[in-house]
C-alpha cells in the first residue's frame, strides 16, 4: 500500500525518539535568523526582519543510528534591551549555537558574554557550536575579514566547541545544525548505555 506524503510524515512523527532544544545566540545582524530560515525552509532569506522576541520552530530530522528526533530551534534577539525579558524563562537546552560576523570584530569579541548566557540556559552536557558567518561576503571581497579562521578555530578547540565558517546562501550551511544535533544524540546515547 502506498502512503501519501502526509501519511508518511505522520508515521515518522509517531516514531520520533525525543526533542532536542537548540538555542541560537549572537549580536544583531550576524545572520542568526537567516541561517535558521535556510535550515528550516531550504531558502536563503535576503532581508530578514530583526528578531525582537524569542521565536522557535520545530524540524523533524533523521539521525544516523537512531531513527528520528525533533529539533526545537530557538531564535533570540541580539539587541541588549530585549535580552533580559526574553531569556528569563528559557532553560534546559541540549545545545546552542553562537554566531558572529567574520567581517565585524566586535561580534566576535562579544562571544564570551554569549557563552556565559548560553551555559546558564543549557543542560550540563550541552553541546555548543561557534559559527563564523558571512563568509560569502569576504570571498566576494564585499567586506574585509576582521576575524581569522585560525583564531576562532583555536578558541573553539580550547573551549570544546564545534566550529564552522559559512554563509546562509551556501549549500552546506545546514551541516551546522545536522552535526550539532548528531553530536548531542551521540553524547546522550553514550550516557544511556553507561547507565545500563
Amino acid at each position: 500500500m502506498e502512503f501519501s506524503k502526509t501519511e508518511d510524515y505522520i508515521k515518522i512523527e509517531m516514531r520520533h525518539n525525543t526533542i532536542y532544544k537548540i538555542i541560537i545566540f549572537g549580536d544583531s545582524n550576524v545572520g542568526k535568523s537567516t541561517l535558521i530560515s535556510k535550515y528550516l525552509t531550504g531558502k536563503f532569506q535576503e532581508c530578514p526582519m530583526s528578531t525582537l522576541t524569542t521565536e522557535f520552530a520545530i524540524k523533524l530530522i533523521e539521525i544516523d543510528g537512531g531513527g528520528y528526533i525533533k529539533a526545537q530551534i530557538w531564535d533570540t534577539p541580539g539587541q541588549e534591551q530585549y535580552r533580559e525579558i526574553t531569556f528569563h524563562h528559557m532553560k534546559k537546552f541540549s545545545g546552542g549555537i553562537i554566531i558572529y560576523d567574520i567581517s565585524k570584530r566586535s561580534t566576535y569579541d562579544n562571544i564570551p558574554s554569549w557563552v556565559k548566557i548560553l551555559k546558564s540556559k543549557c543542560e550540563k552536557d550541552c553541546v555548543i557550536a561557534l559559527v563564523g558567518n558571512k563568509l560569502d561576503l569576504i570571498e566576494k571581497k564585499i567586506y574585509t575579514r576582521e576575524v581569522s579562521k585560525q583564531e576562532a578555530e583555536t578558541y573553539a578547540f580550547l573551549n570544546h566547541f564545534l566550529f564552522f565558517e559559512t554563509s546562509a546562501n551556501f549549500e552546506d550551511s545546514n551541516k551546522i545544525f545536522d552535526e550539532l544535533l548528531q553530536t548531542i544524540y551521540n553524547g546522550k546515547r553514550k550516557i544511556f548505555y553507561k547507565r545500563i
